[in-house]
């Protein structure tokens, strides 16, 4: 993780404990509150999928990528074999 992730990381987590610390004590009922944090915790975990999911997919494209990259030169290395040059 690099450290712009990781300050990221922490302003989202500071971000989320001060938001649940402001809503704890705002002057609603406890249900409303209650209902808000489940509200805003569900917001941060389909925020956190999204972004497990982004990355999931940066690192597939990034294999796919090297893959296709290898396939590659195998075909260049076995072509060269085969014609008796050297690659």
């Amino acid at each position: 993780m690099t450290t712009t992730e990781k300050v990221l990381t922490a302003l989202a987590v500071g971000f989320a404990a001060g938001a649940i610390v402001g809503i704890l004590y705002a002057p609603d009922e406890g249900k409303t509150t209650r209902k808000k944090i489940v509200d805003d915790g569900n917001a941060l975990a389909n925020d956190v999928k999204e972004k497990v999911t982004e990355g999931k997919q940066i690192i597939n494209d990034i294999k796919e990528g090297i893959t296709q990259a290898i396939l590659e030169k195998v075909d260049q290395y076995t072509h060269s074999a085969t014609n008796g040059a050297k690659p």
